[in-house]
């Protein structure tokens, strides 16, 4: 995902991760404050940020979410130099 933000003088891209579930029911999108947050697709109602509200210590360029063996959902989220594993409990 690309937005562009421009002024009179520059331009900025940002690319950010962002992730909708098998079932089409939840989104999760990283921020540039570097949190993750959910939202319901249905609803739009806002889940919250993942982590426990806590921030990334860099920029998530990318964002997955996977069904584990017992029908859980993880978010995979792929930074500069880590990748986070991130349980999605809604």
């Amino acid at each position: 995902v690309r937005s562009y933000q421009l002024t009179s003088r520059h331009a900025l891209m940002v690319k950010q991760g962002l992730a909708i579930d098998d079932t089409d029911s939840r989104l999760c999108v990283a921020g540039q404050d570097k949190r993750i947050r959910a939202w319901s697709l249905h609803t739009g109602e806002l889940y919250g940020a993942l982590l426990n509200g806590q921030s990334l210590t860099e920029p998530c360029k990318s964002l997955s979410i996977m069904n584990t063996h017992a029908n859980k959902k993880i978010v995979w989220a792929l930074q500069e130099r880590s990748v986070h594993a991130i349980w999605l409990g809604v």
